[in-house]
C-alpha cells in the first residue's frame, strides 16, 4: 500500500492536482492501518502495539 500511495501522491504533484484539506481517499486506508496496528496483523507480521515496546 504504502508504494501505491507514495506513486499516486507523486503523480497528483506532478500534474498540479489539488489534494482536499479534508483528508480525501486516503482515511480510509490510514484508518485500516491503524486499527491494524492496534489489534495486531499477525499475518503481516505487524504485532499488536504495546507501551512496553517504548523506552
Amino acid at each position: 500500500m504504502r508504494k501505491r500511495v507514495r506513486e499516486d501522491i507523486r503523480k497528483r504533484i506532478d500534474e498540479q492536482d489539488v489534494f482536499m484539506a479534508e483528508g480525501g481517499e486516503y482515511y480510509p486506508h490510514m484508518l485500516r492501518l491503524f486499527k491494524r496496528i492496534d489489534k495486531s496483523a499477525s499475518s503481516i507480521g505487524l504485532p499488536p502495539y504495546s507501551l512496553r515496546h517504548i523506552k
